[in-house]
């Protein structure tokens, strides 16, 4: 059987088990919203860890990091060196607010703290990055389809793009199964997916080896490095050398590093829009959390590692396929090679086709949700039925089908600098947006649109009209835009800062929000003390910031005015006396967990009704309270000891393998024991505070 022929076999195969995976996965479920869009909440830790590995770990990793690589070396070590230091560092500041908000997601956080239409602003601003999202997810799936079937590049010459037929082949059967079960077929395909994402990497790493080395992996490692040695490339194997001005590939500089390591590790840790259906689907409250933390340990660290060692040796072993064809042109030079099973070269390719898939169904699934949560049920249909809320998922992921078509005949030259060219203007918006609703109790929805839209505008205007999104298409550069800024200048480095303080600046020119947008994501304590700070513990007066006022001036009477209105203090009498001369509105005492009825916008009010129990619960079983000091200062040791011995990983890598294995295990018992003592999550966590520590915080 040719190759040919047997790639499509097995293509046929595969395609067709995804599909009959998704009318699987369908069968059993509730056909309800909570089914559909988050496979009846009882997926449980394997799951959402492998779904997790398999929804980071894509095209972006397999063709646009392979291919960065063998431009820059090891210049991805220092990514995965960031999100060693952010991943406990993030865990820290907002696992806590998981835990006390009961996992709601990251767009209900956005609509409670800032109402429906901020959560509306951010889902239309996200959409101007959909396009663009999927055209570096499709170039990938273009890219294993037209080598699995050389003979679709002949339509080349009649104006049809062999990446777009390969790319819309895919992402139809995604379509056909994410529409049949939902996001319960993509967490049961992400497991297939995620295994055969590691047979990828893994299988012709080790191939490669061999044959460099005529059999011994030594020999074969000693060659690759040879290789980089002979051709005066020192920098492909110095991870302390490579990041900076004067890197091979200098977009990928401490800049983007830092911007990514904020905002990716923020999206992670937290119910996301990409990551977060995980978290809502978890069947507790401990699976939610604990997924994020044993996921990034369990597979970013390794797969930096390994990715690193495949872009090296698929360089050494291919040095004539150039960028994003690196890894799929390696694939094809292996099933060329004499003694090398054409079988496993096909099912090699159908390995990195998972990979793609498996990230790409996920966005998907999350693209769809944004839009059904933050358009379809809060502005369209409030009191949509579960079964609408159903349908109106697939007429969504439809529409994201056709968006998706469209952007495969616009691919970009590299996918992994048109992601960081999306990331750099999606990201001031979604990170101020995370402080402000999970970190700050003085925000208000005025101060977060203002810093996020002006902060992510300026990222947008610069990234299309001064890199023409990263290199990706020239055509939008604007030569007198570009040239008025210095070769070194890096966006993030304004735009979040700048944003912030729009925010913070923002936020006290316009009256404080009512402690009901606050009490999920903060303690009943810090609730109250904000409610007394601001004037909430009672009753007052609401008018339009252009009233009358003259007649409202009394001795018992206290005003308070802002840019967007004016409250008046005093007693209940004088206030319903001013009511009736003065157009306003007389808002009651913050009441914990009861008031929120009285002010609340009637859309929000279902979910609200939801939270209200976790929060009723939370008060009752004291969640944090039981967290004592002493386990935090011993988590924070054993996690920055971590810190360290990752570090260590990295520098020693990738000359001295066994000190780099060795630093990774022993650093990851450390990172994940170190969060696990702080949380106090494990009996024998506590065992170890209990010593250090004579009594509890709760009797």
């Amino acid at each position: 059987m040719s190759w040919g022929i047997l790639n499509l076999v097995t293509l046929v195969a595969y395609l067709s088990l995804m599909i009959w995976l998704g009318i699987w996965s369908e069968r059993g479920q509730k056909k309800d919203a909570s089914g559909f869009l988050l496979a009846g909440r009882n997926i449980t830790l394997p799951w959402i860890i492998m779904s997790i590995f398999a929804t980071g770990v894509g095209t972006l990793a397999y063709i646009g990091t392979v291919g960065m690589i063998a431009g820059g070396g090891v210049i991805d070590l220092w990514y995965e060196w960031f999100w060693c230091v952010g991943t406990p560092i993030m865990t820290m500041l907002f696992v806590r607010k998981m835990r006390t908000s009961g996992i709601i997601s990251f767009l209900d956080s956005i609509a409670f703290r800032f109402g429906p239409k901020t959560l509306l602003a951010y889902v239309l601003f996200l959409a101007v990055g959909v396009p663009f999202s999927f055209a570096t997810m499709l170039k990938g799936a273009g890219l294993t389809f037209t080598d699995m079937f050389p003979v679709v590049k002949s339509l080349a010459p009649y104006g049809i793009d062999p990446l777009a037929v390969g790319a819309i082949a895919v992402l139809l059967t995604i379509a056909a199964y994410l529409a049949c079960g939902g996001f319960k077929a993509a967490v049961v395909t992400d497991m297939l997916q995620g295994i055969l994402t590691w047979a990828a990497m893994i299988v012709p790493t080790v191939a490669i080896f061999y044959i460099l080395g005529d059999g011994s992996w030594t020999a074969g490692w000693d060659k690759i490095v040879g290789y980089f040695d002979a051709s005066q490339q020192h920098a492909f194997l110095e991870f302390q050398q490579v990041v900076g001005p004067a890197a091979p590939a200098s977009e990928y500089s401490y800049s983007f590093m830092a911007s990514q390591f904020i905002l990716n590790i923020m999206l992670i840790m937290l119910p996301g829009q990409f990551y977060g259906s995980r978290y809502m689907a978890a069947a507790t409250e401990k699976v939610a959390r604990q997924g994020p933390i044993l996921a990034l340990i369990l597979t970013t660290v390794p797969y930096g590692l390994f990715v690193n060692i495949t872009g090296l040796s698929f360089k050494a072993f291919a040095s004539d396929i150039p960028g994003d064809d690196l890894f799929t042109g390696t694939l094809h030079k292996l099933a060329l090679m004499p003694g090398f099973p054409q079988i496993i070269s096909s099912l090699l390719l159908i390995s990195l086709l998972a990979a793609v898939m498996g990230t790409l169904d996920s966005y998907l699934m999350a693209q769809m949700t944004n839009w059904v949560r933050g358009i379809y049920q809060l502005w369209l249909n409030p009191k949509a039925t579960d079964e609408e809320m159903v349908w109106a998922s697939r007429i969504i992921l439809a529409m994201l089908v056709v968006v998706a078509i469209v952007a495969s005949f616009f691919l970009p030259k590299s996918i992994w600098f048109l992601q960081i060219a999306i990331t750099e203007f999606v990201g001031p918006m979604s990170f101020i947006l995370i402080v402000g609703a999970y970190l700050v109790k003085r925000a208000t929805w005025q101060g977060a649109m203002s810093g996020a839209l002006i902060a992510s505008g300026l990222a947008l205007t610069y990234v299309m009209l001064a890199t023409g999104l990263r290199g990706q298409y020239e055509w939008m550069i604007w030569p007198a835009f570009r040239d008025a800024f210095p070769g070194w200048f890096e966006s993030q480095f304004v735009t979040y800062p700048l944003g912030l303080a729009i925010f913070f600046w923002v936020n006290h020119l316009f009256a404080p929000q009512r402690p009901e947008h606050m009490e999920r994501l903060f303690s009943s304590e810090q609730t109250l003390a904000y409610a007394r700070k601001h004037g909430f513990d009672r009753a007052y007066l609401r008018v339009d910031r252009t009233a009358d006022l003259a007649q409202a001036a009394g001795p018992n009477v206290t005003i308070q005015r802002w840019l967007d209105e004016v409250r008046i203090h005093g007693d209940r009498e004088v206030l319903a006396e001013l009511n009736a001369r003065i157009a306003g509105r007389i808002m009651p005492a913050y009441r914990q967990l009861e008031s929120w009825q009285e002010v609340f916008d009637e859309r929000l009010q279902g979910m609200y009704a939801m939270g209200i129990e976790v929060a009723r619960e939370r008060n009752r079983d004291q969640i944090g309270a039981d967290e004592r000091p002493m386990a935090k200062v011993v988590g924070w040791s054993f996690i920055v000891l971590s810190m360290l011995l990752y570090l260590a990983m990295f520098w020693y890598f990738p000359l001295r393998w066994g000190w780099s294995i060795f630093y990774y295990v022993l650093a990851s018992l450390l990172c994940f024991g170190g969060l696990s003592v702080a949380f106090e999550d494990y009996e024998w966590a506590r065992k170890l505070i209990d010593p250090l520590q004579s009594r509890r915080m709760r009797p």
